[in-house]
Order: C-alpha cells, then sequence, then structure tokens
C-alpha cells in the first residue's frame, strides 16, 4: 500500500528528532485516522501514532558530521543521511512520502488523500516526485519531502544516490548526490529507460527560504514559493503555522 515514512536515529540527536518525528506523526494520525505511518529509530518504543518502527542496524547508524563543521545548524547536532538513504531504499511501501521529522500537517484527510490517489495513479507516472528549492535556475531538489513508487527504476536510483553519497562522504549534502543520480537517470546514462522526475506541489511541500540566497540580509527574511489554495503540509515544527498559512 502507500504510507509516510519518517526518521529518528542516531545517539545523542536521537531524543531531538524522534521527539519532532512524534509530533509530526501525531498531527498526520489526528487528521487522517487511517494512515500508515512508519519511523526508521533505534529508540527501543514509539508511540502509538506511528504504525511501525523499523529498527535499523547498529552498524548502519554512522556518527556524521561529529564538528558541525558542514552544516552550520544552530542547534549542533550531528546530521548525516546515509542511514536514512538506505531505509528509504527498503521501506515498507509501494507508495511511500518520505518525511523529513520536523513536518506538521494542517488539512483533515489531505495526506490519505494523496497517497490513495498516489496509489490508484502509480504516482501519476512519475517515479519520483520532490519538493523544489526557491531560487534556482532548474529544479533542485529538496529533500524534507519525497513521494516516490517503488520499481526497478527507483531501486536502481536509490542504488546510484547511495553510492554517490558514499563517495562524497557520510554527511555530505544528500540533495546534490540526488541531483547527480536524477540527471543520470533521466537521461538514461544510468540504465536503460529513463526516469521520470515530477515535483510535490506547494500545498504539500511549503517551505520557508532565504529571500535571495546571493545576499544576507540583516532582517533574515524569508519567504515560501507561491502557495495557491489551501496549505496542507508545512515543513516546520510549528503546529500553529497552519492557521496562519490558511
Amino acid at each position: 500500500g502507500a504510507g509516510v515514512l519518517f526518521f529518528a536515529y542516531g545517539g545523542r540527536q536521537l531524543e531531538h528528532f524522534l521527539s519532532e518525528a512524534t509530533t509530526a506523526a501525531r498531527t498526520f494520525r489526528a487528521h487522517n485516522p487511517q494512515l500508515s505511518i512508519a519511523v526508521v529509530t533505534n529508540n527501543a518504543t514509539v508511540d502509538a501514532a506511528f504504525t511501525h518502527r523499523i529498527a535499523p542496524r547498529a552498524d548502519l547508524l554512522f556518527p556524521g558530521d561529529t564538528s558541525n563543521g558542514g552544516q552550520n545548524r544552530t542547534d549542533g547536532f550531528p546530521r548525516q543521511w546515509l542511514t536514512r538513504l538506505y531505509y528509504m531504499a527498503h521501506s515498507p511501501f509501494e507508495i511511500t512520502w518520505a518525511l523529513d521529522s520536523n513536518v506538521v500537517t494542517c488539512t483533515p484527510l489531505a495526506a490519505q488523500a494523496l497517497l490513495d490517489a498516489a496509489l490508484h495513479t502509480q504516482l501519476w507516472g512519475w517515479d519520483i516526485a520532490h519538493a523544489s528549492q526557491h531560487g534556482q535556475g532548474n529544479m533542485y531538489p529538496h529533500n524534507f519531502n519525497i513521494l516516490f513508487k517503488w520499481s526497478d527504476a527507483t531501486s536502481s536510483l536509490m542504488r546510484d544516490w547511495l553510492l554517490l553519497q558514499m563517495r562524497r562522504g557520510v554527511a555530505y549534502d544528500d540533495q546534490k548526490t540526488l541531483l547527480i543520480a536524477e540527471v543520470r537517470h533521466m537521461t538514461g546514462a544510468a540504465r536503460r529507460g529513463v526516469l521520470h522526475v515530477g515535483k510535490v506541489s506547494a500545498a504539500f511541500g511549503a517551505a520557508f527560504y532565504a529571500y535571495d540566497p546571493r545576499t544576507f540580509r540583516l532582517d533574515n527574511a524569508r519567504v515560501t514559493t507561491l502557495l495557491r489554495g489551501t496549505t496542507h503540509v508545512i515543513h516546520s515544527p510549528n503546529v500553529s503555522l497552519c492557521a496562519l498559512f490558511n
């Protein structure tokens, strides 16, 4: 079937990300009572909002960027996405909606309707779709929000993406490596056939971006991509933003 997949793994960062993922899952569960929701976590227990707990192997829990030099995050938590990539490729669902832990959903039954439609249409003919970064000349992946169907095409893509990430480094930007892997598969350079890549609409992937990525503004102005109609999913752990957006 189809379901949502969250990630909360690691050492000292585990509690933080599991708390975020639990908040996110509770908003999805409250609005979508029948939704399948999985989480990849090395925590022994999970909230009842999750229907599946996937325990990562201990040897796949890499320490990541322990110096935090590559990420410049205010929370100081080390990050790495190799564990995430490996377990995305082992999703229990035919149609998977892989989301960052710091998201909320705002609208009753919207997530269920999206996944039901994706399953019925086999993802509308796409192999993978994701949110897109603001301010890029082309469609640059924003990996907080990835929707994909399981197929030979996505299996080949995931393998290429994982190997590229390993070559670049465990804590390297996984959005850049996804872009490279997608281009290789869209042109047929990596395999027979062509990968079909779609875009998750802003209604299901509203996110804040710098006003202008080329300059620094003292007011730290933030914008979203153009939003039309109701906003269903927001890239923020702040549930109160649902009322503000809508």
